[in-house]
């Protein structure tokens, strides 16, 4: 019998990952649906959310986690920001049919995150159910509606986006999920820009010390 290739230690990294990142979301998620969330504030940057979904390591993925904007430490709800990312991220990956892309913008305190994911097998039937709307988030269909319309797939059927409209809504953000020719996904957050660190002071240059010069002593010369 054939045996089954062992998955490679990066591709085991991302599954460990993905497990407790589903865990995390859940967590949040159920803890603001308890109702009196406080956002909290936290330092981060995009590009280590990225890395700590596994999205920079994943084949069908991209981002711009090298980018100026990606890599720029930002104060906000971490955690929130993250469980949404994730779930978001996973609904592309589901519903769309090939590379997902990962956008950052920053201009001035306005952080925007895009997931764009080309479209899927039931893309027309989605496209046919929202009727002439753009935004399937704000739309609010009923997950049974989706299911029963088929625009879900085997193993989703946008079951997360009231958590992802709830979630967004508790830290003052605003989700859009966006259904053209392809599929974006667009979270917007106002959050306090870090300032750069301040590198450490330039050291006054070295004076050169001369060495003291040593000269020899004058003997008398010896009588003759």
């Amino acid at each position: 019998p054939r045996s089954t290739p062992k998955p490679s230690s990066a591709a085991s990294d991302v599954y460990k990952r993905q497990g407790y990142n589903i865990c995390e979301a859940t967590l949040t998620q159920m803890r603001i649906a308890g109702g009196g969330y406080t956002p909290e504030s936290e330092p981060f940057t995009c590009a280590g959310l990225y890395h700590e979904l596994g999205l920079t390591q994943l084949p069908h993925m991209g981002t711009d986690a090298a980018g100026a904007d990606a890599q720029a430490v930002v104060r906000g709800d971490r955690t929130v920001v993250r469980s949404i990312l994730f779930n978001a991220t996973q609904n592309a990956t589901q519903h769309g049919d090939g590379r997902v892309e990962v956008r950052t913008s920053l201009v001035g305190a306005l952080l925007r995150i895009r997931v764009v994911n080309p479209p899927g097998r039931a893309h027309a039937k989605l496209r046919a159910l929202l009727d002439g709307e753009t935004d399937l988030i704000a739309a609010r269909l009923s997950h049974d509606t989706l299911r029963n319309a088929g625009t879900g797939t085997a193993m989703s059927s946008f079951w997360c986006l009231p958590d992802i409209r709830q979630s967004a809504e508790a830290i003052g953000a605003t989700v859009r999920l966006l259904v053209h020719d392809d599929v974006a996904f667009e979270l917007t957050l106002s959050v306090e820009r870090e300032p750069p660190p301040t590198p450490p002071p330039t050291p006054p240059p070295r004076r050169r010390v001369r060495a003291p010069r040593i000269l020899a002593a004058r003997h008398p010369a010896p009588p003759p």
